[in-house]
This record gives structure tokens, C-alpha cells and sequence, in this order.
């Protein structure tokens, strides 16, 4: 600009053998051909014109004979030293015009002389996506191997692997895999390369991408990052914006063989997309009987509501699709069927008919009216050998009833030690509780076993919990009288003065139940004899109300107030009287108890 504005006419020369560039602007937006203009410095703007149409026109013609194919006129016009990135008015530069006309020889030359290899055009278009979707083998390598960066999107998020996918290439689709390309890229609309397979029905290319990854490792390198295999496998639920995998896509779109590839490789079959129409209702909807009846083989579930309440069943009769709604009526009496001999033969124990059954269909969750699973009704009857097979089949341990009640539940209730030792040890949560509040160590103890109260206070049950009347494991034992497990709570710590919700303490449980044994246990523990309930009555009360003379006998052993009254003014001696208990009446005058407090 200094020489065009100054008239130095040969600098200017000299300047432009070097290639300075004319298009540039100064701040206030002139070029140098204005500058000269301006300043009427006719030689240099003469020079300055002649010059820039002299590139012009070789860089028209580097465009034309790239498209051409024209080797020497390309090389011609590099040694007049053309600008190999000029773009023509898509944006595209030489090199991707090579690519486009598919000219090999031209884009070594381009790339030869150092062209961005990577260059986009006005839609974000490199020379690999180009390659990529026209199936350019040979030319797609040297681009990679001229370090082509294989995960350039262009603006509409597609790249080179969704290109070759969407076209059928196979080759470059594994060549693009083995430099590295990103399997689960996804594309504006959350397409992947798979779903661009999938959409255009290209079964060898889906299978392809399915394949990525598995085995390629011929040795174990430890030190490698334990997170790149999972960041290279392929995600083959990964949905579109619209929620649609490549499953739903290539069920909708009645493609069985992909459908079945698909499944093999471990797509999941009952996903949903927005509408919450999965694989099943797509092809029930559009009447593809062989997908559906591909789809049903892997257990689809035909309870599923979609967004508007429907089944697929709803939809197939509702589209018309007669045979497929028997087909799907036939499934469903048929699961019904052998759901029902899956819980008989759990429940009775048959080992063998419910390995059939899950055999037959593998639905090891499935559940009675009353929400109980199979797992369960073997837990309730004790059928320690269905147990151990169903939950090595991957049960859920803590699956709950209608009730809140779980396997382990179920078996502590019952006594299996046997089958509460399998539960625990396959992870059942010991405190789980039910409707009820009630832990397993509650029940157990409110049933009297002892080894399945041991076997729990082992494994670390909380001997605090409470139901939802308050009682804990202690009260329930000693309201029934289970000397042993009363025994075994006091000496893991059962606080022995919990009351419950109307302050019973475990105590006055046993007093009124006449467990004399127990009574002289707890007091032995530590009870209060006085303890009171909310209404005021003490055990000693009670007992005379019930007429227990053997517990009466052991209270007063332990110093009992003979004459505490209730919140109503009734002494133990009131009570008695009231009951008819002659015996426990002159017990009690005899240890001076009044009708007073």
C-alpha cells in the first residue's frame, strides 16, 4: 500500500513477485489498486490491475482443471504459485474439487504442495466426507493418511463415518473405524452412524459397526485407561432427538434382518421414544409380522401404554393389523400360561419345572395377583433348592408383594434358616420392612425362631427397629413367650424398657400372657416392675386381671408396688376382684394390697 500510494512503481513489481496479497484492506477499507488511484499513480495502478487479472484468471483456471482433471494446467498453475486455497463460490478449494470429480492424481498434487487438508466448504463439507459418502477407497486413505481429521462435522452435524454409513460403503466405513472415527457421534437430529445404516436398510454396514470393538485386543495391557473401551463401544440404544433407536427404526421399518442382528448384539427391546411406542407397536402398526414375531422371541412386553394409554395391541387393531394382533394375542395367553407354572412350580418346589419354564420364557420377575414373585413363594415354602436356582438366575432378592413383604420376609416369618442364609448372602437387605414396619428380625422373633433370630442378629439386623405399634423383636418374643429369644436379644443389647406406641413395655406383654419365665427373665435384665402404661396399668395389674398367679408370685419377688392404680383409680387387688381370680385375691391381701392406692 505504501509503494502504490508513493508511485515506487519497481517495489510494487517487486513486492507482487512475492506474492503480497492485493485483496487486503487498509483500516478505512481501501486496497492498494485504490490507494494508487487515488494518489494518480497510473504505472502502479496499471501494474497493480494486469496483476490481479492475471491471478484471477490462474485461478479460474487452477479451479477448472482441478474439476478437469487437468494434472499438468494444475501444476502450471502452482508453479505461477496460485493460491491452492482459493475457494470458488461454494467455498470449495482445489482440493475438495479434486475430491468431488474424484480426481486422485490431483489431490496428491494439492496435498504435495501443503493444501489444508481439512478445508470445509459453505456447508461444512471436508474432502474425507466427500470421499466418505462417494466410496473414494484410495482416495479416502491418502486423505487419512495425510492426517484428514476423520471427525469433522459439517453444519448439519454430519460426518464422514455417518456418510459412508448412510451410503452403504463398507470399506471406508472400517477404514474410517480403524483411524479412529467416533462410533456414537451423533448428528443434528441425533442420528448416528448406525441409524444412518439403519434408515437406508444397509445391514452388512450396521453389522460392521456392531462388530467394532469386539475382540480386537489380542493382549491384556493393563495400563491402558479402562475407560476407552467403553468410550469406543458402540451405544446401540443411543436414540435420536425424536427417542427413536435403531431398533424402533429398523422395526418401523419392517427390516427383519437387521432386526435380528440387532437383538443379537444386545439392543434393547422394550425402549421407547417419545410417544412411548417401542420396537413392537412400530412394527404392529405397520403390520411387519415377522419383526414382531422376531420382537416377541426376545420378550417384548405387551403391556406397555404408550403417551395415550394405548397397548400395542390398542394400535394393532386400531391400524387393522388382524394377524398380528393374533399373534400378539397368542403371546400373551401363552406367557400367561407358563407364568402361572413358573409360581405353582416355585411355590411346590420343583426345581426342574422352573428351570422349563424360564427356559420357555425368561421372565424370572414375573408376579401372582397378590404381587408375589417366584423368588418369593419358594422363600415362603421353604424350597431351598428353587431358592439357590433363582437367585443364581439373577432374581431380584428384595423384589416386594402388594404388601411391601420380601423374600427374606417371607422366610424369617416361616423359620427357614436354611433359605434366610441364601437370602442374606445374595445381598437381601436384613431391615428392609414391610407394610407393617415389621423387619425380619421382628417377625422371626414374633414366630419364635430362634436360629433364624441368631442367624439375622449375626449378620448385623438392627435390634432397635420398631413396627409401626412400636413393638420391637423383644416385645413380640415376650408377648409369646420365647424364652430363648428373649434370652438372645437381652444379651445382644435389646434395650429391655422400650415401650410402644401405648407404652407397653416388653414387661407387661409377658405378665399379661402369664409367661411367668419370661417375666423373671426380663427382671433379671433389668425391667422396670413398675413400668407403666399410658392408661397407668402396671404388669402387676395385668397379671391379676388375667389371673396369673405364677407371674404375680415373681413380681413380688422383685418388689412390685402391690397398690399402684391405673389412670381410673383399679389397684391390682381391684382388678382381681373384678376377675373372679379368688387365689390372686388372697395372694395379694396376704402381701398387703388394698382396693387403694
Amino acid at each position: 500500500m505504501h509503494a502504490a500510494i508513493a508511485g515506487h512503481i519497481d517495489a510494487a513489481r517487486l513486492l507482487l513477485d512475492e506474492f503480497a496479497d492485493l485483496s487486503l484492506l487498509s483500516c478505512e477499507g481501501f486496497s492498494a489498486l485504490d490507494y494508487a488511484k487515488q494518489q494518480n499513480q497510473s504505472d502502479v495502478a496499471l501494474v497493480l490491475e494486469t496483476t490481479h487479472r492475471e491471478r484471477a484468471e490462474i485461478k479460474s483456471s487452477l479451479m477448472r482443471s482441478a474439476a478437469e482433471g487437468d494434472v499438468k494446467m494444475v501444476e502450471a498453475a502452482v508453479r505461477l504459485h496460485a493460491n491452492i486455497e482459493v475457494r470458488d463460490q461454494d467455498g470449495n478449494t482445489p482440493l475438495l474439487v479434486a475430491v468431488v470429480n474424484n480426481h486422485e492424481a490431483i489431490l496428491k498434487l494439492m496435498l504435495e504442495n501443503v493444501a489444508d487438508v481439512n478445508a470445509q466448504n459453505a456447508r461444512g463439507r471436508t474432502a474425507l466426507s466427500v470421499a466418505s459418502e462417494k466410496n473414494q477407497s484410495a482416495i479416502a486413505w491418502t486423505l487419512l493418511d495425510c492426517d484428514a481429521e476423520s471427525d469433522v462435522a459439517d453444519a448439519r452435524g454430519c460426518t464422514p463415518l455417518m456418510y459412508a454409513s448412510e451410503a452403504g460403503n463398507d470399506g471406508i466405513v472400517k477404514l474410517l473405524l480403524d483411524s479412529g472415527a467416533n462410533i456414537n457421534s451423533t448428528n443434528d437430529e441425533g442420528e448416528s452412524a448406525l441409524i444412518k445404516a439403519v434408515l437406508n436398510c444397509h445391514e452388512h454396514v450396521v453389522q460392521i459397526l456392531l462388530a467394532h470393538g469386539e475382540g480386537e485386543d489380542e493382549y491384556d495391557d493393563s495400563e491402558c485407561d479402562s475407560d476407552s473401551d467403553e468410550d469406543d463401544a458402540l451405544n446401540v440404544d443411543l436414540p435420536t432427538n425424536a427417542g427413536r433407536t435403531a431398533l424402533i427404526i429398523a422395526a418401523q421399518l419392517g427390516h427383519a434382518d437387521i432386526v435380528q442382528v440387532l437383538l443379537d448384539t444386545g439392543a434393547s427391546v422394550d425402549l421407547a421414544d417419545r410417544r412411548g411406542w417401542s420396537s413392537l407397536f412400530h412394527a404392529a402398526d405397520q403390520g411387519h409380522e415377522h419383526v414382531v414375531s422376531l420382537l416377541l422371541e426376545y420378550k417384548a412386553d405387551t403391556s406397555l401404554h404408550d403417551e395415550a394409554g394405548q397397548t400395542v395391541l390398542n394400535v394393532a387393531e386400531k391400524s387393522g393389523r388382524n394377524r398380528v394382533l393374533a399373534l400378539l394375542r397368542a403371546y400373551q395367553r401363552e406367557r400367561r400360561e407358563n407364568a402361572a407354572a413358573l409360581l405353582d412350580a416355585a411355590s411346590n418346589g420343583r426345581v426342574d419345572e422352573v428351570r422349563t419354564a424360564l427356559a420357555t420364557d425368561y421372565r424370572i420377575e414375573v408376579r401372582d395377583k397378590d404381587g408375589c414373585t417366584a423368588l418369593l413363594l419358594a422363600s415362603r415354602t421353604g424350597h431351598e433348592d428353587v431358592v439357590r436356582f433363582l437367585l443364581n438366575a439373577d432374581a431380584q432378592v428384595d423384589a416386594q408383594n402388594k404388601l411391601s413383604v420380601t423374600p427374606l420376609l417371607e422366610a424369617a416369618y416361616k423359620g427357614h434358616a436354611g433359605v434366610v442364609r441364601l437370602l442374606i448372602f445374595h445381598g437381601a437387605d436384613v431391615d428392609k420392612a414391610d407394610d407393617e414396619n415389621s423387619t425380619a428380625l421382628i417377625l422371626a422373633a414374633q414366630a419364635g425362631h430362634e436360629a433364624v433370630v441368631r442367624l439375622l442378629l449375626q449378620r448385623g439386623a438392627n435390634i432397635n427397629a420398631q413396627a409401626n405399634g412400636g413393638e420391637t423383636a423383644l416385645h413380640k418374643a415376650a408377648q409369646n413367650g420365647c424364652l430363648g429369644i428373649v434370652s438372645l436379644l437381652l444379651a445382644c443389647g435389646a434395650p429391655v424398657d422400650t415401650g410402644d406406641e401405648e407404652q407397653w413395655t416388653p414387661l407387661l406383654y409377658a405378665a399379661r400372657e402369664g409367661h411367668h419365665d419370661v417375666v423373671r427373665l426380663l427382671l433379671e435384665g433389668g425391667a422396670s416392675v413398675d413400668a407403666r402404661t399410658r392408661t397407668g396399668e402396671t404388669a402387676l395389674c395385668k397379671a391379676a386381671f388375667e389371673g396369673h398367679l405364677e407371674v404375680i408370685n415373681v413380681l413380688i419377688e422383685h418388689n412390685a408396688a402391690v397398690n399402684l392404680a391405673n389412670a381410673k383409680g383399679w389397684t391390682p387387688l381391684l382388678f382381681a376382684t373384678q376377675s373372679g381370680h379368688n387365689a390372686v385375691v388372697r395372694l395379694l391381701l396376704e402381701n398387703n394390697a388394698s382396693f387403694e392406692e
